[in-house]
This record gives structure tokens, sequence and C-alpha cells, in this order.
């Protein structure tokens, strides 16, 4: 899923941009056809939110199994679809949001007009995008109250992630603490790097996922003068998918152990041949 929500990033490479009391999620790609690639923008948006929704799951069942927990059986066969389906139906929801909510009308396209074409030499009409407007006029009531059900409704789904992340992990910690007492000299340090791993792991959805987008969906209803590409802030995503892995293998000394054997002996079995065939005809 981290990997096919990295892909589409490249293929779509979506823009956020945040002016005033508003926010635009646009692509300047060219598919030959607006609505092709605004479904494109909703699906790297559900790529987002399941990439987030799996994460989540995967946390509650790493909890689970520590515990003994009855449930975690919720993840033997054909049950494991069920997590699928969990995390893509949040993506679905998240993406069908900003489908029915976000659409660009001709009062936002009248407010980011000069914007858009001052940053981005791009005419508002021919961007394929969705956007969030936070102020009040005669015109735009309903506009404005699409807006706040799509951020609410977005908001939602991430901090229920972010809860089941944070109550999963914390509950861990809490049983990997009582458990290293009773544990021998190299068990107890495995566990405190297994330990210092899962808070790594926690933060680390929190700093590159979460939290970056937050700024952006509240923006339209905090700052007044504001005009800069906030995609700066989600910049990140396409690096989380791997970091999980990368984790392990760094603060875990057997996983780094184990990566190193394997990195030595697919080098010497590539290169030790013709080193040896070179020093045998120096001689």
């Amino acid at each position: 899923m981290g990997i096919f929500f990295s892909l589409s990033d490249i293929l779509i490479h979506p823009f956020f941009h945040s002016y005033n009391q508003s926010f635009i999620y646009f692509t300047l790609s060219n598919m030959n056809s607006k609505k092709v690639s605004e479904l494109l923008l909703v699906v790297y948006a559900m790529g987002y939110s399941s990439m987030i929704a799996f994460i989540a799951v995967q946390f509650l069942y790493r909890y689970w199994i520590m515990t003994n927990n009855r449930k975690a059986k919720l993840f033997e066969g054909w049950k494991i679809v069920l997590s699928v389906i969990y995390s893509l139906g949040c993506g679905f929801i998240y993406a069908s949001s900003i489908y029915i909510l976000g659409p660009v009308d001709e009062s936002m396209k009248s407010y980011l007009r000069e914007e858009m074409l001052k940053n981005y030499n791009a005419s508002i009409d021919d961007i394929s995008g969705f956007a969030v407007i936070g102020y009040l006029t005669e015109n735009n009531s309903k506009t404005l109250l699409h807006g706040k059900i799509c951020v609410a409704t977005l908001l939602g789904i991430m901090s229920t992630q972010y809860t089941i992340m944070i109550y999963s992990g914390l509950q861990m910690h809490i049983k990997l603490k009582t458990q290293v007492d009773s544990l021998s000299i190299s068990d107890k340090t495995l566990q405190r790097q297994l330990l210092k791993a899962l808070i790594i792991q926690i933060a680390s959805p929190s700093l590159f996922c979460c939290i970056p987008i937050i700024p952006i969906l509240i923006g339209p209803f905090i700052f007044t003068n504001l005009s800069f590409p906030s995609g700066i802030f989600v910049s990140p995503f396409t690096i989380f998918p791997s970091l999980d892995s990368i984790i392990l293998m760094i603060v875990v000394t057997e996983y780094r152990e184990c990566l190193k054997n394997i990195w030595n002996m697919n080098f010497y079995s590539t290169y030790a041949p013709s080193i040896s065939a070179r020093n045998a005809l120096s001689k």
C-alpha cells in the first residue's frame, strides 16, 4: 500500500497551496482530461488515508498479539481481508468527502484566479483540483458549509487512526516495561531496543503524515493573510512508507546484524571471485 502511494505521487504530482482563508489541492499534470486528473487526485487522497488506516490496524494487531487478545484471530486466514476493507473504507470516505464537498466553483475561481496565475503561471479554469474556503460572503454560504463538513470529516478520520496508534502504542509500551524486569540481560537489551523502536514508530506517523496535514486543513479558518505553497508540509508523505522497516533495522541490533550479514554475503559472492582472480594474475 505504501509503495502504491509513493508511485501515485510520482504519477499525479499533487500540489497544495494555501491562500488567505482558503487552500487548493490540485495538479498541473496534463492527463488530457480534467476529469481524469481530478479522479487521480481523489485516488491519491484515498491512498494516503488508506495507508494511515492500515498503519493503525497494524498497531492494533501488535497490541492484541502482545496481550494474547483473542481478537488477534481477526488477522488469521481469510479474516485478514477485514483489515484491508477497513483501511480502504476509511480511504473511500476520506476521498469521497474531497470529491463531493471540494469542487472548485465560480466563487472559488474568482478568489484564487490571480493567486494561481502569479504563483504557477496557470489559469484556474485549466487546473484540476479541489478547494476549501473559510470565509463567508453573500454568495458562498453553501460553499463554506461544504468546506467545514469536508475538513471536519478529514480531521475526524485522521484523528481516529492516530487515536488507535497512540492507545495501542501506549499499551504495548506498558506491557514491554513490565516484562523487562523478569528477563535475562540479553533479553532486556532486546526489549529496550524494541521499546525504543516502538516509540519512534509511534512518533514517525505523526511527524510525517498526521501533523503536516493539520495546518493545511485548518488554515482557511484561522489564518487571514497567507500565501505560500503548503505542499512543503506534505512532502514527507512519500518518505514514510519505508520508515517502519528502517527504524527496526537501525534500532534493533539483531535486525542490523542480520542486514550486515546479508550485505556481506551478497558482496563477497559477487566481488570475491573477481578479486581472487586479479590477485592470482598479479602473482
